[in-house]
């Protein structure tokens, strides 16, 4: 089974007033026997006329505007490499993965994509929702929160590159990759996941 990952880095927290700046993706495909194969990663930056960013946005994401306007593309070529990286990657159709991003990223990619239709699968696997299921069955102590960053602590993976759009699928791959080799170790709640 293949999967996209997906994760944005943004200039604040409203798909209706601040932009997209960096698209990250990353494409895998996992194998029947176990394990997975990255068919593919990209991280893409967007170029907009006008920025409207909150400072705090761009502490957290690390971006420095004027370098990112140097290296950023429009978006219309932005697109295009996203559907050039499907493609290479053979990723269409396949679950759309990322944390928390039914509720964050899609309404910003629906804004970016305006009257267009997204090139993405309808089908998302969202992190977030996994790791409630986990600590509902007791297999992830409520301790816990539902950040990333706690994910990524609980399983003791390296969270020093957060807040790259790449990186950031990168980690939500790893943690995605340990919660299924925990499922996996306990038949019970591997009956109840479909």
């Amino acid at each position: 089974m293949k999967i996209l990952i997906i994760d944005l880095e943004t200039g604040g927290l409203s798909c209706k007033y601040h932009p997209i700046l960096t698209i990250g993706l990353v494409a895998v495909e996992y194998k029947e026997s176990g394990g997975f194969t990255v068919l593919g990663t990209e991280e893409l930056a967007v170029k907009h006329e006008k920025y409207n960013c909150q400072p705090m946005a761009l502490k957290i994401n690390g971006i420095n505007i004027q370098e990112h306007d140097k290296v950023a593309l429009s978006h219309n070529e932005i697109k295009l490499r996203i559907r050039k990286f499907i493609a290479r990657t053979g990723t269409k159709g396949a679950p759309l993965m990322g944390q928390n991003h039914i509720n964050f990223d899609i309404p910003f990619l629906r804004k970016f994509y305006e009257e267009e239709k997204l090139p993405f699968s309808r089908y998302y696997i969202d992190l977030m929702n996994l790791w409630i299921t986990m600590k509902h069955s007791g297999l992830i102590p409520w301790k816990f929160n539902n950040k990333l960053q706690s994910m990524a602590n609980f399983f003791n993976i390296d969270y020093s590159k957060a807040h790259n759009a790449r990186d950031d699928c990168l980690i939500t791959l790893n943690v995605y990759d340990h919660i299924l080799r925990l499922i996996n170790k306990d038949e019970n709640i591997s009956k109840q996941i479909p």
